[in-house]
């Protein structure tokens, strides 16, 4: 898994805790075939500020899981490219994005 902030975008208000409920290397299925895949996080404003990296599917899952269950809910898309991203992260109340 890789992590990085997209040039240009205004770095949320909870990046810090983004970046605690991460998951270490570690705890990251290895398992699955490699298949890279983008989630982008979106700030406040609507614009997508980082973007994670993931090796496969189960590494994928289990990182979505993880931030599921630490208040932040998933976008899913429908990916066209390989460079496209899979999922956005949110955080903060549904009914107000």
């Amino acid at each position: 898994m890789n992590t990085y902030l997209v040039s240009g975008s205004k770095r949320s208000s909870f990046d810090e805790k983004l970046l605690a409920d991460l998951p270490s290397p570690d705890e990251i299925p290895k398992a699955g075939a490699d298949i890279a895949m983008r989630v982008g996080v979106e700030n406040e404003f609507g614009e997508i500020y980082r973007i994670i990296e993931i090796d496969n599917v189960i590494a994928k899952k289990h990182l979505l899981d993880r931030l599921t269950h630490a208040g932040f809910w998933i976008d899913p898309l429908a990916p066209s490219t390989p460079d496209s991203l899979h999922d956005i992260i949110k955080y903060g109340d549904r009914l107000t994005q």
